[in-house]
């Protein structure tokens, strides 16, 4: 991880298996993906107040023996501009939750800590409903995954 600003940067990486696998070959045609290939996702990550902006500023196919078969670089600002609309159009509540995108807001904020952190975070137990109660329960449990530092290693000048 590495962060540039408010935003934290991270390669997630997925094995493709199953049906992942048979979409990405569907999605890169004329580029052979052996069994056992690896998707490489470069995220930019901004760790808000109720859940994590997400985008992808590349994306790399990787084969089982590392060889690169098929590299995608997109313009950060441009992706950026397409998550925040599609945050505006959500109507469902935000949270953070088990997915890789909040486990490196949850691993910054106890970097930030100076704690060890473990996967996964307590459960939410906020109850499915818009409610005082319900919205005050939801921003107790999305605040120990906001980052109150800058990481070591900001690449903000570069």
């Amino acid at each position: 991880m590495q962060q540039r600003g408010d935003t934290i940067e991270a390669e997630v990486a997925r094995r493709l298996v199953l049906g992942m696998l048979s979409d990405y070959r569907a999605w890169h045609p004329g580029v052979v993906i052996p069994d056992g290939s690896s998707s490489v996702e470069v995220a930019q990550i901004v760790c808000r107040e109720n859940h994590a902006l997400y985008y992808t500023a590349e994306e790399r196919i990787v084969s089982p023996d590392g060889k690169i078969l098929d590299r995608r670089v997109r313009s950060a600002e441009e992706e950026q501009t397409k998550a925040e609309g599609r945050e505006q159009g959500s109507m469902l509540p935000s949270s953070y939750g088990p997915d890789a995108y909040s486990l490196v807001c949850w691993a910054a904020a106890r970097k930030c800590e100076g704690k060890d952190y473990s996967w996964p975070p307590p459960p939410n137990l906020t109850p499915l409903e818009h409610s005082d109660r319900a919205t005050k329960m939801n921003a107790d449990y999305n605040r120990p995954f906001v980052p109150s530092c800058q990481l070591s290693g900001d690449k903000s000048s570069n």
